[in-house]
């Protein structure tokens, strides 16, 4: 088979590989989507030579880019804006994914509203004394009775590489 033959075979009947293999390597942390992608094709065409796989997985790998032009530019920052007692705090997370960023800023919530000293405690009354604006992409807790505050949001930025 021919490695063009193995390349349009493989985009027809696994689509998202590129994809799948990238997330899971994003998760586990200790592998790279070029070392996935050799493993996957040694593992599925183990007739096929070396140098071949090789050439099937740059195509693929270099597909992926060229359909996702951000995929490697492109960052999900969630920056966290605290004010305890009048000291202002930032923590900034960078996502891979606005996915990822979003599920960050849901936990970063839930541990705002259950686990944090000054939040953490509120009645329900309490809560609706407290000023809060949320959406999918942010949330804003303020104590108008104190000096807290919290403002997540979630910035996308572009990844400057020169």
């Amino acid at each position: 088979m021919e490695i063009k033959e193995i390349y349009e075979k493989i985009q027809r009947e696994h689509p998202k590989l590129v994809e799948r293999l990238l997330d899971r390597c994003i998760s586990e942390d200790s592998c790279t989507i070029y070392g996935e992608l050799g493993d996957w094709l040694r593992d599925y065409y183990t007739l096929v030579p070396l140098a071949d796989r090789d050439a099937v997985a740059r195509l693929l790998i270099g597909d992926y880019v060229i359909r996702h032009p951000y995929c490697l530019q492109r960052v999900y920052i969630v920056i966290q804006e605290s004010n305890v007692d009048g000291e202002i705090l930032f923590n900034a997370v960078p996502c891979q994914s606005m996915e990822t960023a979003k599920a960050v800023l849901s936990q970063e919530k839930h541990t705002i509203l259950h686990e944090s000293h000054h939040f953490g405690n509120l009645t329900k009354d309490d809560m609706e004394e407290m000023e809060v604006e949320e959406s999918e992409e942010s949330f804003y807790i303020n104590d108008p009775s104190d000096d807290y505050y919290e403002d997540i949001r979630i910035e996308v930025k572009n990844i400057m590489v020169k």
